[in-house]
């Protein structure tokens, strides 16, 4: 019996939700850059939206990770700011 392959693996298991950086707290605030956590062999992926194929980065340790996403992100931002990104909200 043959057994899947790393792809056919991957999309047999339920999807993981990726951990995000958000430039504010509420909702909606667009994401500056998004992680997917690491599964089945496959790494830690650092992405720009966090549904998105495509990976910007991908790193063996949840540390080189985060410090990968940080790169990703706009010089300038600082913390989170409290609202949204609606200028109604």
């Amino acid at each position: 019996m043959r057994t899947p392959s790393g792809a056919a693996r991957q999309r047999s298991r339920p999807a993981r939700p990726a951990s995000v950086f958000r430039a504010h707290t509420g909702q909606p605030s667009d994401v500056e850059v998004a992680i997917a956590p690491a599964h089945g062999g496959i790494p830690y992926r650092v992405r720009k939206f966090p549904h998105a194929d495509e990976s910007t980065g991908e790193a063996a340790t949840v540390e080189q990770t985060v410090a990968l996403a940080v790169t990703r992100l706009p010089a300038d931002r600082g913390p989170a700011t409290a609202g949204t990104t609606d200028p109604d909200g």
